[in-house]
Parts: C-alpha cells; sequence; structure tokens
C-alpha cells in the first residue's frame, strides 16, 4: 500500500509540479534540487505523512484510552462515544496477529513512593507490629538511599524499551531460578469437563493436527489479536519448537524456528514423529491417527531401567540437568543427535497409561487426581524443557504441561 501511495503521489506531482507539497514547501518549490528529486521527496512525504499521523492517533488515543473501563456503559463520555465511533471505523479493517504490537503503550514507571506505599499496605496483614516497624525501616532508608538512583536508570532505561519489566521478570524470576522446574513453576491445564468419546490414537492425532495448524497459522499471522489488537501477541512466538536451555546459572530459551515433526513418548521410548510430508502439507487427523495406532498396537515397546526414564532428568535441578545434558547428551555425537530432535519438535505428546482422567461429579476426587497426575505424570514422562508438552490417557483424556517462563513477561 506504501509504495502504491508512493507511485500514485509522484504521477499526481509529475503532472501537477505547482500543487501539493511542492507548493507547500519552499525548499521543493525552488530549483534548489533537480525536479525529479523534488517530486520523489514529496511523494514521499505525502505517503507517510497520513501513517504517521494515523500511528500517533492509535498509540496516544485509540490505545492508550482507558476511561472507558469505569463509565457507565448506558452514559457514555463524549471522548468515549469518539473511542468507539474510532473503534467502529476500524472493525472494516481488522488487524492481523502483530500489526498493533507496535503501537500499544510502553510500561509505565510508577513513582518510587508509591511502590513502596503499595508494597507496606499489602504486607500489613502478614507480620507482626515488630516485624512491620522493621520493614517500615529499611522502606524508609532504601527511599532515602539507593531508590533514587534506581528509579533513574529505570526512566531511561524505559526510553528505549516496550516494556522495561520484561527482561529482568523473564531473566530472574524465572531462567535465573535454579529449583527444579515441574514442582516450582510449571503449570498444567484440564481437559473440557466432559468425556470425549474419542480414543487414545485419535485423540493424540487431533491434538497434534490442531497444533501444527496453530503453529502454521502463528507462522503466517493469521490468528485474530486478541481485545482487537489491544493485547500483546508476542508469546505467541514462543508457543512451538521453543526449548529452555539449561545453563550453570542461568538458562535460556531458544527458538527452532518451524518444525515438521513431533516428540512422542511411550511406554518409555521417545520417538520422532513427522506429521508434515514431503509436499510441506499436514498430514490428515485420520493418517496421524494410524501412526499413534501402529506405535500402541506394537509389542514389547516397553523401554524399562534407565532408558526408559531419561526425560526425568530434565526434573533435577538446573545445574544437576545443565551437568548431566553436557556429559551424556553433548559430548556423545549420538545422543546430541537425539537431543535435537527432541528439542527443535514443535511439541511433544505423552501417551500415558492412566485410564481415568474425567469429570465425574458423584467422585470428586478423579477430578484432582486428574490434575495431580496431569502435571507430573508417571515421573518420566515429561520434558519440562518443551514449551508445551500434551498427556493423552487411554480414556481419551488430554491435558497439557507447559515451561512457565515462554510466556510469562514477553509482553
Amino acid at each position: 500500500y506504501f509504495g502504491a501511495a508512493v507511485a500514485a503521489s509522484a504521477a499526481f506531482y509529475s503532472k501537477f509540479s505547482d500543487r501539493g507539497l511542492l507548493q507547500m514547501l519552499p525548499l521543493l518549490g525552488n530549483n534548489a534540487l533537480p525536479k525529479s528529486a523534488r517530486i520523489g521527496v514529496a511523494s514521499i512525504l505525502t505517503a507517510y505523512l497520513p501513517v504517521v499521523f494515523s500511528r500517533f492517533i492509535l498509540t496516544h488515543f485509540y490505545f492508550t484510552y482507558k476511561r472507558w473501563l469505569f463509565e457507565n456503559p448506558k452514559k457514555p463520555s463524549l471522548t468515549t462515544k469518539l473511542w468507539g465511533i474510532v473503534r467502529f471505523l476500524l472493525s472494516f479493517a481488522p488487524p492481523i496477529q502483530k500489526s498493533c504490537d507496535s503501537l500499544l503503550p510502553t510500561m509505565p514507571v510508577p513513582v518510587i513512593e508509591e511502590t513502596v506505599k503499595k508494597y507496606l499496605e499489602s504486607i500489613r496483614q502478614l507480620h507482626s507490629k515488630e516485624e512491620l516497624v522493621a520493614i517500615e525501616q529499611k522502606a524508609e532508608d532504601f527511599l532515602h538511599g539507593e531508590a533514587r538512583k534506581l528509579q533513574r536508570y529505570t526512566l531511561l532505561y524505559s526510553l528505549f524499551v516496550d516494556n522495561y519489566v520484561t527482561g529482568f521478570w523473564e531473566k530472574y524470576a524465572y531462567l535465573s531460578t535454579r529449583s527444579p522446574l515441574l514442582i516450582n513453576s510449571s503449570v498444567c491445564n484440564l481437559d473440557q469437563f466432559r468425556n470425549s468419546p474419542a480414543t487414545q490414537a485419535f485423540r493424540a492425532a487431533h491434538i497434534a493436527y490442531i497444533e501444527m495448524l496453530s503453529q502454521l497459522a502463528v507462522d503466517k499471522q493469521h490468528l485474530v489479536p486478541p481485545g482487537g489488537g489491544m493485547v500483546c501477541t508476542r508469546h505467541y512466538d514462543r508457543l512451538y519448537a521453543v526449548t529452555r536451555v539449561p545453563g550453570k546459572n542461568v538458562d535460556w530459551l531458544k527458538n527452532y524456528g518451524i518444525a515438521r515433526h513431533i516428540a512422542v513418548f511411550y511406554n518409555g521410548g521417545i520417538y520422532k514423529v513427522n506429521v508434515v510430508d514431503e509436499n510441506n502439507t499436514i498430514y490428515s487427523v485420520d493418517q496421524i491417527a494410524d501412526i499413534f495406532i501402529e506405535l500402541l498396537n506394537r509389542p514389547n515397546t516397553k523401554v524399562d531401567g534407565a532408558e526408559g526414564k531419561i526425560p526425568a532428568l530434565t526434573h533435577d535441578a538446573r545445574p544437576n540437568w545443565h551437568a548431566n545434558r553436557r556429559r551424556f547428551f553433548e559430548n556423545i555425537p549420538q545422543n546430541a543427535k537425539a537431543l535435537r530432535e527432541i528439542e527443535r519438535a514443535a511439541f511433544i505428546i505423552s501417551l500415558n497409561s492412566f485410564d481415568d482422567w474425567e469429570y465425574d461429579q458423584s467422585d470428586p476426587d478423579k477430578l484432582s487426581r486428574f490434575g495431580r497426575s496431569s502435571l507430573t505424570g508417571e515421573g518420566a514422562d515429561r520434558w519440562v524443557d518443551k514449551s508445551i508438552n500434551y498427556n493423552i490417557s487411554r480414556n481419551g483424556g488430554c491435558s497439557g504441561t507447559e515451561e512457565h517462563s515462554v510466556v510469562d513477561g514477553s509482553e
């Protein structure tokens, strides 16, 4: 669109050289520059200035306006009505997935005194009077000490980034933690509260098919941004083929881009399952289900001993997993290749032996067992470094186990 606007402007100024910006701007109206250069500059300005003006209006009025949240919806103010008109007009050209991310307001830096005041109020019910006196004294010392310097640094840093919290929160709240992830920061989600008529193979195939379509939609920016573009979508980039790599002192996230395969855990074995053909077409649900049916019907697939519990290494404290990763995988070429295939997979599907993943009003304990086993599984079938682990039970129940840092703080 921008190129077409520049071309149209150039054609206009070539025919009417005494109109528009060529007449309004003295520099472009005199003969100090060649005619072609003057037309080129005027054309670019004519096409670009409306874009700048539109972005300014969207950023500083539309996306930052919040008063409508606190007004009576039946008696909105004039400003809210104008905001609603803009929203209605924008609905005729709905945003694509990431088109509004750069227009969203930056994270504001709060006043340090207000932050300390709210902190003290939030802990008032958690401490005794003596403890509160000591904490308040420390807060006062902080305000008269390094608080001012930290506030200035934060304000300066916020001028160059969209969210000054992201880097600190992601690194120090998540990636720097040295504790085991599964029981400290990993999260799980449960199936919908109705029984699924699908078998284990078809449920796994359905999940694999939908998620591969979702990966493709994220890459092509076909997903509808939440809130009409008012919610940042950067975390979508970390959903698939992303692995948290353990480090000695701090971890880091590695994104492998578009993946053509998934990793499947079954009976202690780890399988690479291609779900995209040589023509880059995702297999159908029936085709993927045939793969899972064949795997589930294989005789003597049980992998016993330590070889059947390899994913349990990722459950350990991060320094231990970092050391074991180097010892057992990175320093052995064959194992390093297998590790890359696991980490490059779009996501992981674990076919487990549970057969009671369901919601039963007459037996509430089933839901508790569902949630508990969804997070920890059988103790050795969750690769906790991966962004997404899907877990499918024998009765077709489904849950997910996610690595927390990939979606928290990335906006």
